[in-house]
């Protein structure tokens, strides 16, 4: 076998193994832009089913579980929330959610919780209560979604795009 050949096979060989790594990125940046737009609809559907909402009320829940979590606050100062689940129960139909409490919650307790009416019928807990929360959430769902776009033509051009005319030309203009 010739050294010309030689080279040729282990450009080919290089050439298949960067395609199936591409593949496997390109499964990535799926991914990123599923959840990206499946993020935006949700959040989208969210916000709107309260703002639109034409029964907002406050409800007693009772608490079901809760669990103690920290985050870095605004100053960078430690601060500790609790997440809970609840269940409430509006015109005989008892219903669950969960939300967050910065103030000490056990199972049992007993808190007023604001809740609204989905297009449905049903009572939810609303995940956003204003229009800057939806916004900001939604920048996290764009910025996911473009990733996965960029990422997805970043491999294609890379690994699925046959080589340049004038580098097939320029070795083969080689001795």
């Amino acid at each position: 076998m010739s050294k010309r050949s030689e080279r040729k096979a282990r450009a080919a060989e290089k050439r298949k193994q960067q395609r199936k790594n591409g593949i496997i990125v390109m499964l990535f940046a799926l991914a990123f832009l599923v959840l990206g737009i499946t993020g935006i609809i949700r959040s989208r559907s969210a916000y709107r089913g309260y703002a639109e909402s034409d029964d907002i009320r406050q409800a007693e829940a009772e608490i079901t579980y809760a669990a103690v979590h920290s985050r870095k606050g605004e100053y960078g100062r430690k601060e500790e929330y609790w997440k809970a689940d609840l269940q409430y129960e509006i015109d005989g139909t008892v219903y669950t959610g969960k939300t967050e409490f910065s103030a000490e919650v056990k199972k049992g307790d007993v808190r007023t919780v604001e809740v609204y009416r989905t297009p449905k019928g049903d009572y939810r807990i609303p995940v956003y209560r204003s229009g800057g929360a939806y916004g900001i959430m939604n920048i996290v769902y764009i910025g996911s979604a473009l990733f996965g776009l960029l990422l997805g033509i970043m491999t294609a051009v890379v690994c699925f795009l046959p080589d340049s005319p004038q580098k097939n030309s320029g070795k083969q203009n080689k001795p």
